[in-house]
């Protein structure tokens, strides 16, 4: 897991604590230490290697409980003053529940803008410039500028990954639970988008869905039903696993019919609840 911290010292011992809501002797903790002062930063917290004296993360149980403990073993005698710290964006990084029909499992939003995620776009077709830069409309925010070439194939797109083979955590679809939404900004209304997720280790496991832009030269969330797959395309498979996506502005429409290359946005890539 990472959370961003904020602390007034260097070298801080920060303790977080995973446990069963329902039953408080199923436990694990672990630690990191803080680099910075006065200053956020994110910290990793990998519960694969417990705290000294403290409990092995069971895989089998429920960890539904989190705890922070900040300068974790140092008494506030000890350090002679009170102490203010911070923290925020507590996040799961370590994936979700793999295979299909992973209903109970919960996906965090890929965002652009957390420090300890390694961001990998990958384009194709004549999408191949592709970059994470700042908001344009003016936030401080991350987000992913995507231009398709003036010479761009009708299938050109930008696969984004977080992790190994083209990889993002497993999307957890299940029979109610089929839905991403992704923020998007495109010069002009009236596009499809497509998304498309697949399994980063077998590429014939895929599903296609496609969104209408509606608003020209503004940020709107598009919402993908992959209930609805593309006509041609094949169905969601609840029994398959989908660790890829892809993103194609204006799909089915070539650079050379557009007659010049246009340049597209899109930030947080949701799946719905």
């Amino acid at each position: 897991m990472t959370v961003r911290t904020y602390s007034p010292a260097i070298g801080i011992k920060v303790r977080l604590k995973v446990e069963d809501a329902a039953n408080n002797t199923i436990t694990c903790e672990t630690e990191a230490t803080t680099t910075v002062a006065n200053a956020w930063e994110t910290l990793t917290f990998d519960f694969a290697s417990q705290a000294t004296g403290t409990a092995v993360l069971d895989v089998t149980k429920s960890f539904n409980k989190v705890t922070i403990f900040f300068d974790f073993g140092t008494a506030g005698a000890t350090v002679g003053t009170a102490r203010t710290y911070y923290c925020d964006d507590v996040t799961f990084i370590g994936g979700t529940s793999g295979g299909g029909g992973g209903g109970g499992a919960t996906y965090t939003p890929i965002t652009f803008d957390d420090a300890a995620l390694t961001y990998t776009l990958t384009g194709f077709g004549g999408a191949e410039d592709a970059t994470v830069v700042t908001d344009p409309a003016g936030g401080a925010n991350q987000v992913v500028k995507v231009v398709k070439s003036a010479t761009a194939e009708l299938w050109a797109g930008t696969t984004i990954s977080t992790g190994a083979n083209n990889s993002i955590p497993t999307l957890p679809f299940s029979a109610t639970k089929k839905q991403i939404s992704v923020r998007v900004w495109s010069p002009d209304a009236g596009i499809q988008v497509r998304l498309k997720v697949e399994d980063a280790a077998d590429v014939t496991h895929t599903c296609e869905t496609e969104a209408t832009v509606t608003t020209a030269a503004g940020w709107q969330t598009l919402t993908f039903d992959f209930a609805n797959q593309a006509a041609g395309t094949a169905a969601l498979d609840l029994a398959f696993t989908y660790n890829k996506a892809s993103i194609f502005f204006n799909f089915g429409v070539t650079g050379a019919s557009v007659g010049a290359a246009k340049t597209y946005y899109l930030d947080d890539i949701t799946f719905l609840p």
